[in-house]
């Protein structure tokens, strides 16, 4: 089996086992009003839409803190029939303190990204919280785009997967990224 497909094989995995997690949470709210989470421990907080179920996963090993957060649409669960996940908004949190990554090198030189799924091969300069960061997009089951802000202590990869550049989870996206506070 060639590396992309490994690749591919691996992010279906992870995106069914996450969509499976959710199982159970609420009723649908079709409101906009804005919830946060808030994390002193991953140095993060963000405000995201209350239609969407959040949940947090431990992905870590002895070698290194992993930590997710992932934010699937109330109206997406529960899983559809076919095995898919449906799309989601996911920020990943890896420890730094070990490699002192920066963005590009998290991006272009470890596996903690879908760069090499990248269609264009393309980053481009972004902020996310008032800190430096680098996105690019990527095609895979779904297409994605992805931004990376790498600090001392944990490189966060903020991700969406969408169907069609019109979906609305992209603009949640965007609107999660201007909540960003680091701590």
């Amino acid at each position: 089996m060639n590396r992309a497909a490994l690749i591919f094989a691996g992010g279906f995995v992870i995106i069914a086992a996450v969509y499976y997690s959710f199982i159970g949470f609420g009723e649908v709210v079709t409101n906009d009003i804005q919830e946060e989470y808030v994390s002193d421990d991953l140095g993060i907080a963000f405000q995201y839409p209350n239609a969407y179920a959040i949940g947090e996963h431990d992905q870590g090993n002895g070698e290194r803190a992993h930590r997710d957060i992932v934010l699937i649409a109330k109206e997406d669960l529960p899983p559809p029939q076919n095995g898919e996940g449906p799309p989601a908004i996911t920020i990943e949190m890896f420890q730094n303190n070990i490699e002192n990554y920066t963005a590009d090198a998290v991006i272009r030189s470890t596996n903690f990204t879908n760069y090499k799924l990248s269609p264009d091969g393309v980053v481009a300069s972004t902020t996310v919280g008032g800190r430096d960061g680098l996105g690019f997009r990527w095609s895979g089951l779904y297409e994605g785009r992805s931004v990376v802000v790498a600090l001392p202590n944990w490189v966060y990869v903020f991700s969406v997967t969408y169907l069609t550049p019109e979906d609305a989870i992209i603009d949640d996206f965007e609107r999660i990224l201007t909540t960003v506070r680091f701590k």
